[in-house]
């Protein structure tokens, strides 16, 4: 063996250990299931399609998953967003916005103690959302749509070594992001 392979061996072995205890670990996609479910096949142009989401554990181990499905921190978005596809895969998504007072100076670890929620395997977790047509009224027709739907992980930076010692961050944390579909009928 080579000096220079030597040492680098050397060196990856030294390192190993402070990568351990900077450990923190994430869950991705494939853990989880996603589903929704309209509260009706048929709606009217300009009524809120309202729908039902499940996200379930299918991982062997406990992970964390959004909580509601907006984010504790100001600025990072919804976790879930739906929208509609008509014919010629036309998209109709509605948009969002939010203000901000200041920055957000609260760490990672504590904004996953409000923001997130632990599911043991098997175990799931249900909310709502709405979808308001009358956004897109002068552009949709009656007609059949697929009511698509989105769920977003969590875009962490890498925590610092006083958030991995916090006991949220032990657990494997969702990245990524899953889509659920269903078929729906907007009629006038």
């Amino acid at each position: 063996m080579t000096w220079p392979l030597l040492f680098a061996a050397l060196l990856s072995v030294a390192t190993l250990p402070q990568l351990c205890a900077q450990h923190w670990s994430v869950a991705s996609a494939h853990d989880v299931s996603f589903t929704i479910h309209a509260e009706r096949r048929t709606y009217k142009l300009g009524e809120q399609v309202i729908f039902k989401y499940r996200v379930r554990n299918v991982s062997h181990g406990e992970l964390l998953v959004p909580r509601s499905v907006w984010g504790a921190k100001c600025g990072s978005g919804p976790h879930i967003w739906a929208s509609l596809e008509g014919s010629f895969r036309k998209q109709f998504t509605p948009g969002y916005g939010f203000s901000c007072l200041g920055p957000d100076i609260r760490s990672a670890a504590e904004l996953m103690r409000i923001d997130a929620l632990l599911l043991k395997p098997t175990e799931q977790m249900e909310g709502v959302f709405t979808l308001d047509t009358r956004l897109f009224i002068k552009e949709l027709k009656p007609g059949n749509y697929l009511l698509q739907a989105t769920l977003y992980g969590w875009k962490l930076d890498r925590p610092s070594d006083a958030q991995t010692s916090d006991p949220i961050m032990s657990y494997p944390f969702l990245v990524g992001e899953l889509c659920a579909s269903q078929k729906i009928t907007l009629t006038r």
